[in-house]
């Protein structure tokens, strides 16, 4: 993480190579028919529902005709099934779409992280997505430093979201 300029891009392309951001995408097919072969319809759904990108006719459109928004969203979908040498790596995490929906995209990501066994990289100049993404490390280019979150006590890695919930018996009159 790091503010715009503060060296995240060139760090990441210094360690994994000038190439290391590039997702295969045709601009001219929809988005749906670019995830890898073997993928089932429901399961290109899913990761495109997953990612925010929840407008149907979006995924049916050539890629040129989403809205900046929108098309990081289906990037960050097509980049899930694309690894680099088995990681996955994003520049610009969540800088174009609104907090919302970067919570969405945060939270799904983590998610395909945990269930797939697979290592992310996002690159972000947004703070909060550390809470969403609960990454194992972060390195803050502005204040060159490295936080190894996995070391860090309980309390103080946990999602500052939870739910709680009080479970209690009631007649059927309530």
């Amino acid at each position: 993480i790091g503010s715009s300029g503060s060296g995240k891009t060139t760090l990441a392309k210094k360690i994994f190579g000038d190439n290391c951001f590039e997702v295969k995408a045709d601009f001219d097919k929809p988005v749906i028919d670019q995830f890898p072969e073997g993928m089932s319809y429901d399961e290109c759904a899913n990761a495109l529902l997953g990612i925010g990108l929840t407008a149907v006719p979006c995924w049916i459109r050539p890629l040129r005709t989403l809205s900046n928004g929108q098309q990081s969203r289906a990037l960050a979908a097509l980049a899930m099934f694309q690894a680099h040498d088995g990681i996955i790596l994003i520049d610009e995490w969540t800088s174009v779409v609104d907090r919302t929906v970067a919570k969405v995209m945060s939270h799904c990501v983590q998610k395909f992280a945990r269930k797939a066994n697979r290592q992310i990289i996002l690159l972000s100049c947004h703070f909060d997505v550390v809470d969403w993404v609960d990454p194992d490390w972060v390195i803050n280019c502005n204040e060159a430093k490295f936080i190894d979150r996995r070391l860090l006590p309980a309390g103080e890695r946990k999602r500052k979201e939870s739910l709680s919930f009080t479970i209690r018996e009631v007649d059927s009159s309530s």
